[in-house]
């Protein structure tokens, strides 16, 4: 990663805050304004800035073939992307005691394969190149450490996050929010000042635990739907929009609209 001081990156003069008109269709009248200075970004991975479901299907049916048993339908298994893997198993398997075993057999395929197929959705390595050196960026995943950090350096973005965070680092699975709150710890960055972006209901969940302002990247996925009930502080429709939650050109704070699906919500 581009810096692992665990002292945080230096000091930025300027705040940051959302500026943007484009948003998902509205299923709710309340609208919310109001300025935010946010000094720090932490991504989701899977979903979030990268397509990965292709090599994750393939890394399951490897799985399910070392098992004897049938896969379960695509829909099912990509229900379950963002979870901690060994639940995963266990439920598709109706077995938590096989859950071990099956993330072994995943695990084995997808540690050679996991770049076989995963790649950025469109504009988003665009919009991290514009981010980086503008406010510190942080990913954290339930992917496995290892395997989130070697498809950050395969993509060329070792340069671009100060920190990467998987599952079996020392921390519960989402949504806890122990592994977002040590990255803001480490960014030396208030849990209130990071902005978490994510694509399921659990990120919504481990922002909302962490106290972060999430933000809900509609590209992924999760599904508008799932965040019915809970907080966003904006759904960011195209990754084109991600340059918008850093510093406007001036420094100055920019107000934004919070626009959430469903009704009477909680604002951040």
């Amino acid at each position: 990663m581009r810096v692992m001081n665990r002292g945080g990156p230096k000091p930025r003069s300027s705040p940051l805050g959302l500026s943007s008109s484009r948003h998902l269709p509205i299923t709710s009248s309340r609208i919310s304004r109001r300025d935010i200075s946010m000094k720090a970004i932490v991504f989701d991975l899977d979903g979030t800035l990268v397509d990965s479901q292709a090599d994750i299907l393939r890394a399951y049916e490897a799985a399910f073939d070392a098992l004897g048993i049938a896969t379960p339908p695509r829909g099912r298994l990509l229900s379950t992307i963002g979870t901690r893997l060994e639940e995963c198993f266990a439920q598709l398997l109706g077995d938590p005691a096989m859950g071990p075993e099956g993330t072994r057999h995943f695990r084995a395929w997808y540690e050679v394969h996991c770049l076989d197929h995963t790649r950025p959705f469109a504009g988003v390595d665009d919009s991290l190149r514009r981010l980086a050196g503008n406010v510190p960026m942080a990913v954290c995943t339930m992917k496995k450490g290892p395997y989130a950090r070697k498809v950050v350096a395969g993509l060329g973005w070792e340069e671009l996050f100060e920190e990467v965070l998987g599952a079996e680092e020392g921390f519960p699975a989402k949504p806890d929010p122990a592994m977002l709150l040590e990255l803001c710890r480490r960014l030396e960055v208030a849990p209130g000042e990071t902005a978490f972006v994510g694509d399921t209901r659990l990120d919504a969940l481990t922002a909302k635990a962490a106290g972060c302002p999430f933000h809900f990247a509609a590209w992924g996925y999760g599904g508008l739907s799932s965040l019915d009930g809970l907080p966003a502080s904006s759904i960011l429709r195209s990754p084109s929009e991600l340059p918008g939650l850093a510093a406007a050109p001036n420094g100055a704070r920019v107000a934004y609209t919070c626009r959430l699906a469903g009704g009477a919500h909680e604002q951040v």
